[in-house]
């Protein structure tokens, strides 16, 4: 009878841990201030893997905290959602710790509904403003830092009328970007291999449509707009199609911001002579932005051959301050001869804001690989998006050397996209006192800094004024690596070579850039200040 007893006992515990988090996320009731949270069930730990410590064993350091999994598909404001893992903190308690969304350069803390040791019932305020289609982490964190970050993260749930104010508007249909392969192209990755004749034929099966298709003979992809069904969300949407079609690549067709907003700040030199003339014949620049106002006194008689191109979609474009400030910079900052300078006009100034579509800026990217161009500016930023990734690679891939603005999500944000592929390098501001520029975002992926803070540059519409901003950092980043291409012909830079050029590239700006910030590399300045070699 005691042996029955103590089965029992033991039987016990196993009874009460043996229910499961639910795995659908729920919303809060409209009513929710005075509906009741259902308590949270436990979850029994995962056994312990061979050669774990037993109760026996003799006593180790206290177990690390582990997130298995998040139930929610996406979240919003409101959304309740349960997080599955071991050895989590007892929330809310003492230790200090927190739960966070990070993403878009802020961070939303969550309320916790419950909590034990192996999951957390938490619930995103009600006020909270996430950005549709944006990807947050998942964190727990005391006041230094981060204890833990689930490393899939969670993606805001996308609805129009979600959308948070100040944000760039939608066009009123949201449209989903579909990359497949030309046929003939060699495959980057996992790129659908099939024709779009055959990819509509499956979508008319399904119901869906293809609104418009662009054949990008320089980037070997050939992009699809898909409009969305009237009975679908987003969310749904993207994964039934990813779920379908699991080769193509699928994206939102999400809006891009120029990285850069006016501040008067002082100038910061790159302790360039005066006198320098730098000749860089071989250099090709491009650069994706807004149209230029090449009316303007200090762009009339351009030093180099210049050429201007948007989409025929597009209609006429006006020209805007963004995208001729950069182009201001690139052809006046030093006395240049030799290369050209080809602009993507993809961008239009809306509210003293340059903005423009995911889909557009592929289509700039692809006629600058057209052109053969070897250095593209891309001072702007947005959310990660697949599609725009994938073109990034293929341009990579054909030897293309991309130089994106860190952005200016501020210190705690981390690098914005597309500054923050593996296939861009990343560049942040600094100002008159070689100090970081205050708004700029931080992250491991940032290669150096450059001039950025109290830039004088032109206007449209005729004289200048003081710009600040990651943005304005990129031109003179590009000035400092023209020099290190001369000598590297294209082919030399395509395939399996464009990783080795980009690691000699890495190692010549590790050594030649004035080390800021922490001894090496840091995630806030990279390997320091950028110079340019041919005017020291």
């Amino acid at each position: 009878m005691r042996h029955l007893f103590q089965i029992v006992l033991l039987a016990l515990p196993i009874f009460l841990v043996g229910q499961a988090l639910p795995t659908q996320a729920q919303e809060t009731p409209r009513d929710a201030a005075s509906s009741r949270v259902p308590e949270i069930p436990t979850i029994p730990p995962r056994p312990a893997p061979s050669g774990a410590r037993t109760p026996d064993s003799p006593a180790v350091a206290s177990p690390q905290p582990v997130v298995y999994r998040v139930d929610a598909p996406c979240v919003r404001a409101g959304t309740i959602f349960n997080v599955a893992g071991a050895n989590l903190p007892l929330l809310p308690g003492t230790s200090g710790v927190f739960t966070v969304l990070v993403g878009g350069g802020r961070f939303v803390t969550l309320e916790v509904l419950a909590s034990n040791s192996n999951a957390i019932r938490l619930r995103v305020p009600t006020g909270s403003k996430l950005r549709p289609g944006l990807l947050y982490h998942f964190e727990l964190r005391n006041r230094k830092a981060a204890v833990l970050r689930l490393g899939t993260p969670l993606q805001a749930c996308r609805s129009l009328a979600d959308q948070p104010s100040g944000q760039p508007d939608r066009s009123p249909t949201p449209l989903i970007l579909a990359a497949l392969r030309v046929e003939g192209t060699a495959a980057l990755g996992p790129f659908y291999s099939g024709n779009t004749a055959t990819f509509r034929a499956a979508l008319n099966v399904e119901g869906w449509r293809i609104l418009r298709e662009e054949k990008l003979d320089g980037l070997g992809m050939q992009l699809l707009w898909l409009p969305l069904p009237p009975d679908l969300d987003e969310t749904t949407f993207l994964n039934r199609l990813r779920q379908r079609f699991p080769t193509v690549v699928f994206s939102m067709d999400d809006t891009f911001a120029q990285a850069g907003e006016p501040r008067r700040f002082a100038l910061k030199a790159m302790g360039v002579r005066p006198d320098c003339s730098m000749a860089a014949s071989t250099v090709h620049f491009g650069l994706i932005d807004t149209a230029v106002d090449w009316q303007h006194e200090a762009l009339r008689e351009p030093s180099i051959p210049v050429e201007e191109w948007h989409p025929e979609s597009m209609g006429s474009m006006v020209p805007a301050d963004h995208g001729t400030a950069i182009t201001s910079i690139i052809l006046n900052a030093v006395s240049i001869s030799g290369p050209r300078l080809s602009v993507a006009a993809v961008m239009r100034d809306s509210n003293n804001k340059a903005t423009g579509s995911g889909g557009d800026i592929i289509l700039g990217l692809d006629w600058l690989q057209r052109r053969s161009v070897d250095i593209v500016m891309l001072a702007l930023e947005g959310p990660y998006n697949q599609v725009m990734d994938l073109a990034l690679l293929s341009a990579a891939d054909r030897g293309m050397l991309m130089i994106g603005a860190a952005g200016n999500g501020g210190p705690t944000s981390g690098v914005a996209f597309p500054a923050s592929s593996r296939w861009v390098f990343a560049i942040s501001a600094i100002d008159a006192a070689g100090d970081i520029y205050h708004q700029a975002s931080r992250g491991r992926e940032v290669l150096a800094s450059a001039p950025g803070v109290d830039i004088w540059a032109s206007q449209a519409g005729g004289g200048g004024r003081y710009y600040s901003g990651t943005s304005f950092a990129v031109p003179y980043a590009a000035l400092a690596l023209a020099p290190l291409l001369e000598g590297i012909s294209r082919d030399q830079r395509e395939g399996l070579e464009a990783m080795r050029m980009r690691g000699r590239l890495n190692r010549l700006i590790a050594a030649s850039a004035t080390d800021l910030g922490e001894p090496g590399r840091d995630k806030a300045f990279g390997w320091g200040l950028l110079r340019i070699p041919a005017c020291q």
